[in-house]
């Protein structure tokens, strides 16, 4: 049992997440508030998030939930950590400030981390899809696919409700950034994105645990 424990740590990696100062004074002063904002590990890895900011910030999803995570200087200490023991795709975001999030795959084959598609003449059109069953709670997702996308500036994006249930795909500011509003099952909506470089986590409005990630690149 001891060798067993051994291996486990021997084979364990830590990585590091730094919340980037600025970040929790407004959406767009620290473009990409998480870095990096998109991590690749394998199961058993630790995750350790460290605030380099001088304001509470946060790491909440369906698996983890940091609380408080104190500014840089505190005597309680400014880091949070969390070791992932099964393989999925975790989207996160900062409940204090929900305009910040990033997104951890675990053991995730490379084809499911994103997608850019193009129509040719520099035209960007990218397809998100809301699968079945993606509104249960207990599914852990993903509840995009991709769990991100990375687009230029100027770029559609289309989002293809596959559920039985109606899903919105609305930004992490309560959709100042951008919202689709309803969409119904077996329809889709299309979003013409034209917004600053950063991170821009989005939620369904309808079922809040659903996550995913756009960078605008």
């Amino acid at each position: 049992m001891t060798s067993t424990n051994l291996n486990q740590n021997q084979n364990q990696s830590t990585r590091t997440i730094t919340i980037k100062s600025g970040s929790g004074e407004n959406a767009r002063v620290v473009p990409v508030a998480f870095e990096p904002n998109q991590l690749f590990i394998k199961t058993g890895d630790k995750v350790v998030w460290v605030n380099k900011d001088r304001t509470n910030h946060s790491v909440v999803s369906l698996s983890f939930n940091s609380g408080i995570i104190e500014p840089v200087g505190s005597l309680k200490g400014n880091s949070y950590s969390y070791i992932f023991t099964r393989p999925g795709t975790f989207i996160y975001i900062d409940k204090l400030h929900p305009y910040m999030g990033g997104v951890i795959y675990v053991d995730v084959p490379a084809s499911q981390h994103e997608l850019i598609s193009t129509t040719g003449g520099g035209f960007f059109d990218v397809k998100v899809e809301m699968p079945q069953n993606a509104a249960y709670k207990n599914n852990y997702g993903p509840y995009f696919i991709p769990a991100t996308v990375t687009i230029p500036q100027k770029a559609k994006v289309t989002w293809i409700n596959k559920d039985y249930v109606t899903h919105t795909a609305t930004s992490g500011d309560g959709g100042k950034a951008f919202d689709t509003h309803p969409i119904l099952p077996g329809e889709s909506k299309t979003l013409d994105v034209n917004l600053p470089k950063g991170a821009y986590p989005y939620y369904c409005k309808i079922h809040p645990w659903m996550l995913g990630n756009m960078v605008v690149s």
